[in-house]
């Protein structure tokens, strides 16, 4: 067997230039690859484009770079966009995992500016498409967070489902608008939307149950409710969510009809307190971990099955 030596083979001078150099640019790589990753840690890529794209563009009145990309820490800005000849365009933006792209395209504000969109169009045409691409992918992504809003609105003669949204972050409230006529009708329609979980929705209702709630030390769930509220309404059996909780339904009526025109429930859930019940949640016609945060959600789901 040969043995070999490092002595056996040394390197010319080019080779160990060759190898320094090489390390010395991974070294440097990967220095530059740690200090990227530190700078845009907590930041979002966000695409900027806006035609013309010598445009300025400012966030906060610090310019930033145009048809590219930047790094930016998720909030609201003041973005300004100037060029001359061209109407100046101001705005505040969010910037979020969802909302990540800024575009916009200025309109000429004089013959000048005419001239030079019509010289450079294609800047526009692409600008333009870039924006419907992006609140077509905006737009999934927030009903795929918020399946809800893929169904509404819904505007009959029966009732109004409905959402509002205080930021294009936020969560949508529901708003049911109907009466007491038709609360099952409306609350039938939400729930038949297969992708979309009851429990997880911010709801709100025209019809909120308004009477006063008084004591009552009954051992019967149905008579403490009965004993308990006032006004034109209706008491069911018990309907056993669990060996903590049950529920009762209340429906409204219209006296001058009699009984047989009972129409629209509310729910409440009881919880079991000695000999007696205590309201475990308010009256409504669905509850979800919005308006029934004490309670498990699996008890939510049962209860609004019913």
């Amino acid at each position: 067997m040969q043995n070999y030596s490092i002595k056996n083979h040394k390197l010319d001078k080019k080779q160990a230039i060759a190898i320094i150099v090489v390390v010395a640019v991974f070294t440097l790589l990967v220095i530059y690859g740690l200090i990227l990753a530190f700078v845009r840690t907590g930041k979002i890529a966000t695409e900027v484009r806006f035609a013309p794209y010598k445009t300025t563009i400012t966030l906060n009145d610090k310019r930033i770079s145009n048809n590219g990309k930047v790094y930016l820490t998720p909030g609201t800005y003041h973005l300004k966009a100037t060029f001359e000849h061209f109407e100046t365009y101001e705005q505040d933006v969010t910037i979020s995992e969802t909302y990540h792209a800024l575009a916009g395209v200025l309109i000429p504000s004089d013959e000048e500016g005419e001239a030079y969109r019509d010289k450079y169009i294609n800047q526009f045409r692409y600008v333009e498409g870039f924006i419907g691409r992006t609140i077509n992918e905006e737009g999934a992504a927030i009903q795929a967070k918020y399946p809800i809003m893929a169904h509404l609105p819904i505007t009959n003669n029966l009732y109004a489902i409905t959402y509002q949204r205080e930021t294009p972050e936020s969560e949508p409230v529901i708003n049911i608008r109907t009466t007491d006529e038709f609360i099952d009708v409306a609350v039938a329609r939400l729930k038949s939307f297969k992708d979309v979980e009851i429990t997880d929705l911010n709801l709100t209702f025209s019809t909120d149950f308004s009477t006063d709630i008084s004591t009552s030390t009954a051992s019967s769930a149905s008579d403490f409710v009965r004993e308990s509220i006032s006004g034109n309404y209706v008491v069911s059996a018990p309907i056993e969510l669990s060996d903590q909780y049950t529920m009762i339904k209340i429906y409204s009526y219209n006296p001058n009809y009699g009984r047989g025109a009972d129409y629209g429930h509310y729910r409440v859930i009881l919880s079991k307190k000695g000999n007696t019940w205590e309201y475990a949640t308010p009256i409504y016609p669905l509850f979800t971990t919005k308006n029934a945060p004490d309670i498990p959600v699996d008890i939510l789901k049962t209860a609004n099955e019913k």
